[in-house]
């Protein structure tokens, strides 16, 4: 299991533990404690020369490879994170891809169907994980030891 939950009822210690899991499964690539390393004055001499040979534009008429499209679609929101009692790590996924539907995944790298990110859809494909009553402090899941409770946004109704 990824996530263990503590011997004592310290739902604290739980969260932390899984967010330190998610956090290294999200980016393996993360060293934690290596110290950063400052910027040369060769680095920033180039910077410098580099700023003097630019030209300027009016703003917006330049092309660019960001656009907005691309910042709304390409990639997942992450939230809701959570284990359950088996020590399994759960999450809330934000597909902009599909219409800003939320999914309530379970990390299971390996299993079929798993995403980039390992994981695999705990809710059905056509759910919409979210409530209402979520602005207000609710949420929009609960994980159980039957599985996982959620509210489907289209009709505010609980299912599991």
């Amino acid at each position: 299991a990824l996530c263990a939950p503590s011997p004592k009822p310290d739902p604290g210690h739980s969260s932390t533990h899984c967010m330190l899991t998610l956090a290294a499964v999200m980016a393996p690539s993360l060293r934690l404690g290596t110290p950063a390393r400052a910027a040369s004055n060769q680095g920033a001499a180039r910077m410098s020369s580099s700023a003097a040979a630019s030209t300027s534009a009016p703003y917006g008429s330049w092309p660019s490879a960001v656009t907005a499209k691309f910042i709304t679609t390409s990639g997942v929101r992450i939230g809701g994170l959570g284990c359950d009692d088996s020590g399994s790590v759960y999450w809330l996924e934000g597909r902009p891809q599909e219409g800003g539907r939320q999914v309530v995944v379970k990390y299971a790298p390996g299993a079929e169907g798993a995403s980039e990110r390992g994981a695999v859809d705990a809710t059905p494909k056509d759910a919409n994980v979210r409530t209402r009553v979520h602005e207000y402090g609710g949420g929009a899941h609960l994980l159980t030891p039957k599985g996982v409770v959620y509210s489907d946004f289209k009709s505010q109704r609980l299912y599991l």
